[in-house]
């Protein structure tokens, strides 16, 4: 939306490239609401309050607040829920990679112990059947 609005285009056709992105079914239904409330007419920040899009986003559009500042708010919420996924895959990635490694080392043993134990088992049966 930041770099729409920064190219020159206006809010709905920013609201409009956001809806050709791939985001899910629930968001694009409020993005859908947004849009259709905003080339009614209705104020943009409250527009977006009631449509529910994010109280940030209604916040960054919010002329009583911040008179001009709406691409450096939407810059500063870019990055601050960019570092928060970062944070989230980096974490996820730390917690996950120990465990699907002992998964396949259990995956690994399994196979290991599938494939011998028969061979065990015969050799076993076979020293029993000779005699001293």
């Amino acid at each position: 939306m930041r770099l729409s609005l920064n190219a020159g285009c206006p809010v709905n056709d920013a609201i409009d490239n956001i809806l050709g992105l791939d985001v899910n079914h629930c968001f694009k239904k409020r993005l859908r609401r947004w849009l259709e409330r905003v080339e009614r007419g209705d104020n943009i920040a409250e527009a977006a309050r009631r449509s529910r899009v994010g109280s940030p986003l209604a916040w960054a559009f919010d002329e009583k607040v911040n008179q001009g500042n709406t691409l450096s708010i939407l810059e500063m919420l870019e990055s601050f829920y960019r570092s928060n996924y970062s944070y989230g895959v980096n974490l996820a990635r730390f917690i996950l990679w120990p465990c699907v490694t002992l998964l396949m080392g259990a995956i690994v043993g399994f196979i290991v112990y599938a494939t011998f134990t028969p061979a065990i088992e015969i050799i076993g049966h076979m020293a029993n059947l000779v005699n001293p």
